[in-house]
């Protein structure tokens, strides 16, 4: 049975992805401003996918903000920060002067350098690049714009979303 106090706060969370004007409704809305949501916890771990046996990209902070791309059961999906760092294999990494870019279509972005880590975004030909240092024959670089990773909801505030005041992750 649930405590009253998680109960209230699941339905918050429920009502707040999925009523109308929720983050559900905003996530839906490519027109909408991103959602924006804060992390409520010390040290919390980006997952390269919605569970606890996938492998942690990074941690964050208590407060630091994040943009929610997606949910999956008690998963919230968020673009990575650029604290992450992500691997790209080097055949696929063209260079100019100083400018790096992807040079394939669909390249698939890696949580490590090994083409059995997870995918945790796609580069399209003409990308640009950050690359941070060179491990064997992968580049690790800084996420791109369509780079994801996963955050237990427990660890996520919603400011502006709850219309009750309480913590809808909680």
């Amino acid at each position: 049975m649930l405590r009253p106090s998680l109960a209230g706060g699941l339905l918050a969370f429920v009502l707040l992805f999925s009523g109308p004007g929720g983050v559900g409704a905003a996530l839906q809305d490519q027109s909408a401003p991103p959602v924006v949501a804060v992390v409520s916890g010390e040290r919390v771990n980006i997952r390269a996918g919605a569970h606890t046996s996938y492998e942690v990209l990074g941690k964050l902070s208590e407060g630091v903000q994040v943009n929610v791309l997606d949910r999956e059961g008690s998963w919230v999906r968020i673009a990575l920060p650029s604290s992450v760092s992500v691997y790209v294999h080097m055949r696929y990494v063209g260079r100019i002067g100083s400018v790096s870019f992807i040079s394939g279509d669909r390249v698939n972005i890696r949580a490590g350098a090994t083409v059995n880590a997870p995918i945790v975004g796609q580069a399209q030909s003409g990308q640009e690049l950050v690359i941070r240092k060179k491990t064997g024959d992968w580049y690790e670089i800084e996420p791109l714009a369509h780079c994801s990773g996963w955050i237990y909801e427990e660890y996520l505030s919603f400011p502006g979303h709850s219309s009750s005041g309480e913590n809808p992750a909680h």
